[in-house]
């Protein structure tokens, strides 16, 4: 019986986590200002979506920052394959082949 207890204790305990998680983002998704739609083509983002906050992507540079659905950054990714990779691009180290034969001179 004590088994049935703590079971129960541990799962409260992991929804009341995941409940204050959701709220911490929702506040979060709030106090950044985002525009209200997709910067290409103008679909417009609820702010409150926990799905939308996972799967759109943001690109911000100094004078403003770009909202794009999934459906235009597939388009994007597929006109510039490189884009989803540049991500991030000088904050993380790119590993260098060094097979390649050294030419000598």
């Amino acid at each position: 019986m004590s088994n049935n207890l703590g079971r129960k204790i541990k799962r409260k305990k992991i929804l009341k986590e995941e409940k204050e998680a959701e709220k911490q983002l929702e506040k979060k998704l709030q106090g950044i200002f985002l525009p209200d739609e997709c910067s290409n083509c103008k679909e417009p983002f609820d702010k409150k979506s926990k799905e939308m906050a996972m799967t759109w992507k943001v690109i911000a540079n100094p004078e403003r920052k770009h909202l794009i659905c999934p459906t235009c950054w597939d388009v994007i990714e597929r006109i510039d394959p490189l884009a989803g990779t540049r991500e991030g691009q000088h904050d993380q180290h790119q590993p260098q082949s060094h097979t390649e034969p050294v030419s000598e001179k």
